[in-house]
């Protein structure tokens, strides 16, 4: 069943995007092939990169992509002021380029300075050949296929208001499923494809389960809810009225539903950044999530440096929550070992096959990784890490640079909220999705190229439904000889 599935999901991408368009058959495609497709399989393809759930995804917007028809491009000349990019098309393209040369320069670097075998007494690590290196590549190109597509044909703020609907409307469905899971137990995934996709042990808790659908894990499940709580409340924010209470009635059945499924780490995300979305002037909001981007970037070399406050840290999640202690401090003891393990290779990281994880004389594995942040490092080095995660930091910090030139949504700011929630929860877990990689594109691209970007034939949003964006202030200038009954006077409203 995982088999057939997979091969005839780019078929199913297809029909979605010769029914609804290419913007929505993208979003649509890449979020429900992530949200449905069997995890944990692949089909082994000789002298490629196995064919699994985000390879189907990629092929399936590719393909959709290619066979729809491409509408006309607006005219630059004719777009308003409010349509122009942020930012010279130019410098976000040279930006984006060099994060590229970054990924694929570590890539090489990695298999130049990782030639070398690992002998253990009870196993052998083999070196890094260049088949292993183009393997690493072609993943990786599979892997950030949807910010490309997404940087391209989702940028407008009626594009980001679809990903916020889809992302809702799939998410109430979803969490109908991890409510059944909650009560009868995790296995929507084994009835249907028949395997487990994880470890049954660490999703029965409390007495209960913890649901995972068809995710890789509970802690997926839950940052996926988590996403589909911020969307909810930021429609609610845009809304008014009866359409508002729906919306905030949706947000606290998802909130209800993350409470449920017992994930400590999506509680304090979907609180903390739900009362963001709600409260925060959009400006605001941009930019503190922006830090925020910028802090989680830098976030391995102050661990390496010792200037994260760990003692503070273990100190708060005591008084929150002393039962998971435990696993927090195991988590940061094996982080240490292997950022001691990635210092060996700062540069370009030990490569793939496990080699930077930390190892006894025997070759047995001594430590445990669950961040995505530190697999990057050791894997590619520094390098590796700048580039990759470059391409998702930036467009989030860009924004920020460029909201004094530029309306911004509140789609768009939530957008960027969700991606800046999903670098703080990749500090523990690796939960980067397509979903992610695509709305990190469509941020990119509402940055660098809006009025460009291709229109549906059919309107984006309906009238009943559509709402004015909520401008930031913006500061009024004059000159100090202009007299001041003349002087532009501050607006009444605000």
């Amino acid at each position: 069943m995982a088999t057939l599935v997979l091969v005839i999901w780019p078929i199913i991408a297809i029909v979605l995007f010769s029914r609804l368009g290419r913007i929505k058959g993208l979003i649509l495609s890449v979020m429900v092939g992530y949200l449905f497709l069997p995890e944990n399989y692949a089909i082994a393809i000789p002298g490629f990169v196995d064919y699994d759930k985000v390879g189907a995804v990629t092929l399936g917007a590719l393909l959709g992509l290619l066979i729809s028809a491409a509408p006309k491009p607006p005219d630059p000349q004719t777009a308003s002021a409010a349509d122009q990019p942020i930012l010279s098309s130019r410098l976000m393209l040279v930006l984006v380029a060099g994060c590229m040369v970054l990924i694929v320069s570590g890539i090489v670097l990695t298999w130049l300075t990782n030639r070398e075998t690992l002998v253990y007494t009870q196993r052998v690590l083999p070196a890094i050949s260049m088949y292993d290196a183009v393997s690493i590549l072609g993943g990786t190109i599979i892997i950030v296929t949807p910010y490309f597509l997404a940087r391209r044909y989702l940028t407008k703020p009626e594009h980001h208001h679809y990903v916020l609907v889809a992302l809702l409307a799939l998410g109430l469905f979803y969490s109908l499923l991890a409510l059944w899971e909650i009560r009868m137990s995790p296995h929507l995934h084994t009835s249907t494809y028949g395997y487990f996709q994880h470890n049954w042990g660490q999703h029965v808790r409390s007495g209960g389960f913890r649901p995972l659908v068809f995710l890789r894990h509970s802690l997926w499940l839950g940052f996926f809810l988590v996403t589909v709580f911020i969307a909810a409340l930021a429609l609610a924010r845009r809304s008014s009225d009866k359409l508002r209470i729906q919306y905030l009635f949706a947000a606290f059945w998802v909130y209800a539903v993350i409470i449920l499924s017992k994930n400590f780490g999506a509680i304090l995300l979907g609180t903390a950044f739900g009362l963001m979305i709600w409260f925060v002037n959009l400006r605001m909001l941009i930019k503190v999530c922006a830090v925020l981007s910028i802090v989680f970037l830098i976030f391995p070399a102050a661990r390496q440096a010792n200037l994260v406050p760990i003692d503070s840290f273990i100190s708060v999640a005591t008084r929150i929550n002393a039962d998971r202690i435990g696993s927090f401090e195991f988590r940061l003891m094996h982080e240490d070992a292997i950022l001691a393990r990635a210092l060996e290779k700062p540069v370009a990281g030990w490569g793939p096959w496990a080699r930077w994880r930390v190892r006894d004389e025997r070759g047995r594995d001594e430590t445990v990784s669950d961040g995505l942040w530190i697999i990057i490092i050791g894997e590619r080095g520094w390098i590796g890490y700048i580039g990759f995660f470059g391409l998702l930091v930036l467009p989030v910090v860009m924004l920020a640079y460029g909201t004094r030139k530029r309306e911004v949504s509140i789609e768009t700011a939530a957008i960027s909220t969700i991606m800046t929630a999903n670098f703080i929860y990749l500090v523990p877990n690796s939960t980067l999705s397509p979903i992610g990689w695509l709305i990190a594109g469509s941020l990119a691209g509402f940055v660098q190229y809006s009025y460009t970007a291709p229109h549906d034939t059919a309107p984006d949003i309906a009238p009943d439904t559509a709402a004015p964006p909520l401008p930031v202030r913006r500061r009024q200038t004059y000159s100090r000889f202009q007299p001041k009954h003349a002087r532009p006077q501050p607006s009444a409203q605000r």
